[in-house]
C-alpha cells in the first residue's frame, strides 16, 4: 500500500511540483484529497439560489417532504435540473433524495401533508411511486406511530408493492407531465 502511496505521489508531484514537501506527506495528503473526493455531498437546501449551488456543485439534493410539499419539491427538481445543464452538468448524475414521513394505517384517509403519507398500504405505496414519478431517486422514509410494527408494515406489505410496480415507474430524471402522488 505504501509503494502504491508513493507512486501516487509521484504522480501528483509531476502535475503539481513542490520540492518543499516530503514524499509521504505529499502521498497522504494526495490520498485524503482522492478520498474526499469520492464522498457525495448532498444538500438539503431549498431556496433559489442554494438550488442552483446544489446543481452546479453538488452530488445529490436532498428535500424533506415536512418542509417542501411535493409541487414545491418538484419545482426545486426542474430548477437544479436546469441549473445543471447550464454549465454543462449531466443532470442525471445526481441523485434527488426525498425525506418522507409515512404512516401506514388502514382507514387512515389516504394524505401527503405535514410532511407525512398515510393510508393503507396500496395508498402509500401509491404515494411513493408518485414521487419516483415526479422525479425523486431516493426515498428516506421515516416511520410515524409506533416504530417496530410500522418498520415491519413498510418492510412487508409496502415495499413488495412498490417492488412489484417499479418497471412501470418512469426511469429517474424523466421529466413528467404529471407529477401526482396519488395512486394511479
Amino acid at each position: 500500500m505504501l509503494d502504491k502511496t508513493l507512486w501516487l505521489a509521484a504522480k501528483f508531484r509531476q502535475a503539481t511540483p513542490d520540492p518543499s514537501t516530503p514524499p509521504l506527506r505529499e502521498a497522504i495528503g494526495w490520498l485524503l484529497l482522492r478520498l474526499v473526493r469520492a464522498i457525495p455531498i448532498w444538500l438539503g437546501a431549498f431556496g433559489p439560489s442554494m438550488l442552483d449551488l446544489v446543481g452546479r456543485k453538488a452530488d445529490g439534493w436532498l428535500a424533506s417532504l415536512g418542509l417542501l410539499e411535493p409541487e414545491q419539491a418538484y419545482w426545486g427538481l426542474d430548477r437544479i435540473r436546469s441549473a445543471a445543464s447550464r454549465p454543462g452538468r449531466d443532470p442525471e448524475a445526481l441523485t434527488y433524495g426525498y425525506n418522507v414521513g409515512v404512516l401506514v394505517k388502514e382507514g387512515a384517509a389516504s394524505t401527503t401533508t405535514r410532511g407525512l403519507v398515510s393510508g393503507g398500504p396500496e395508498e402509500v405505496a401509491g404515494q411513493l411511486a408518485g414521487f419516483v414519478r415526479g422525479g425523486f431517486s431516493f426515498l428516506n422514509l421515516s416511520p410515524a406511530g409506533d416504530g417496530i410494527e410500522q418498520r415491519e408494515r413498510l418492510a412487508h406489505e409496502v415495499l413488495p408493492i412498490l417492488r412489484a410496480g417499479r418497471d412501470a415507474l418512469i426511469p429517474r430524471g424523466r421529466n413528467v407531465a404529471d407529477r401526482s402522488t396519488q395512486p394511479g
